[in-house]
């Protein structure tokens, strides 16, 4: 589990959001995202490299 709220020392040094994390979300457009994250480079502004997968919801009947 990612504490909330998420330290940004933590976020610095790359030790919670790591290399095979994988998060899930709904998007503001209501569809389905994926990010798998595959690799870290800590510093100041840390960068995060991953692989993002999207899903279309399928409209539902309102």
């Amino acid at each position: 589990m990612i504490p909330h709220p998420l330290p940004a020392p933590e976020l610095r040094n790359g030790r919670v959001l790591k290399p095979g994390l994988l998060l899930c979300s709904i998007t503001s457009a209501n569809n389905t995202a994926e990010v798998l994250i595959t690799d870290v480079i800590p510093g100041e502004l840390p960068t995060y490299k991953g692989h993002v997968t999207l899903w279309k919801r399928p409209d539902t009947p309102q």
